[in-house]
């Protein structure tokens, strides 16, 4: 394992379930081909690189095995938990190729929140899609590029999320 990397789980239900993630926030001597290297060797769908110094807003890279990412939700918020939690400490905010993602934390829980700057498109199937796979009711539905293709659902309530099973 690469100095300066932590393995974490993100979207975890106590110690059961979660997305494994590699945060590497040591990049000294790492371009581009040793952080792609480096992911494609840990195998998680993705692995992170935070380039941070005192006082200024880290900067996130996001690698799968193939390629690198410019936006990702769950890195984000590993790499949030781990750039508050384990350290440096106090920061409010990371940066990635996109923009900025603000930090929020409360009790052991971390999250983020981006900016939707992205263009809504329509729905077209998705309701359907999302009907098929299990996920209803839905209080809304739409895509947005950011600046990938994503599908963004509304469900009427944190626990109709939290009865959603992994399928």
């Amino acid at each position: 394992m690469p100095r300066g990397c932590t393995v974490v789980r993100v979207f975890t239900r106590g110690s059961e379930g979660g997305n494994h993630l590699g945060v590497v926030n040591d990049l000294v001597d790492l371009d581009d081909s040793a952080m792609q290297r480096i992911a494609t060797d840990l195998g998680f769908s993705e692995t992170v690189f935070v380039d941070w110094s005192a006082g200024a807003i880290p900067y996130v890279r996001i690698f799968t095995p193939a390629e690198e990412l410019p936006f990702a939700g769950h890195p984000l918020v590993g790499a949030a938990w781990c750039m508050t939690v384990i350290g440096p400490g106090e920061m409010d905010r990371l940066r990635y190729h996109e923009g900025e993602a603000m930090i929020h934390r409360e009790g052991d829980t971390t999250w983020i929140e981006v900016a939707m700057d992205g263009q809504v498109v329509a729905p077209e199937d998705a309701t359907r899609f999302l009907a098929r796979a299990g996920i209803s009711p839905l209080e809304s539905v739409s895509r947005v590029m950011i600046p990938r293709e994503y599908v963004l659902a509304r469900l009427p309530s944190a626990a109709a999320v939290a009865e959603l099973s992994a399928t």
